[in-house]
């Protein structure tokens, strides 16, 4: 319903803005009411172990992609590219785990 009077509202607007001659429609504004800040949820501390799983299984992807590429057979560049990618986050994601600072953070 508030939606559809919006919109009554702006093509009311803009006809006025026709009528009376003005080349160029009058710019939208938004709605001064502010928006509800919505709570974070508190994410688990991730598994150590299921972190090095991770990053083992996309580092062995990564490998056997490369050799089907050095073994001439059909393989894609951008395929790749998005192992290499996966590979990289899974590293990045059990590196941070491991971080000293990382530990203490979670156990307040």
């Amino acid at each position: 319903m508030l939606l559809l009077r919006r919109v009554r509202e702006l093509v009311a607007r803009r006809k006025d803005a026709r009528r009376l001659g003005s080349g160029a429609p009058e710019a939208l504004s938004t709605p001064s009411v502010p928006c509800p800040a919505t709570p974070r949820a508190a994410l688990p501390a991730p598994d150590p172990q299921e972190l090095e799983a991770q990053a083992r299984y996309h580092r062995d992807r990564l490998a056997l992609y490369r050799a089907r590429v050095l073994s001439a057979k059909p393989a894609s560049v951008a395929r790749l590219r998005e192992l290499q990618r996966a590979s990289a986050a899974a590293d990045t994601r059990l590196r941070h785990a491991a971080r000293p600072d990382a530990m203490a953070s979670k156990k307040r």
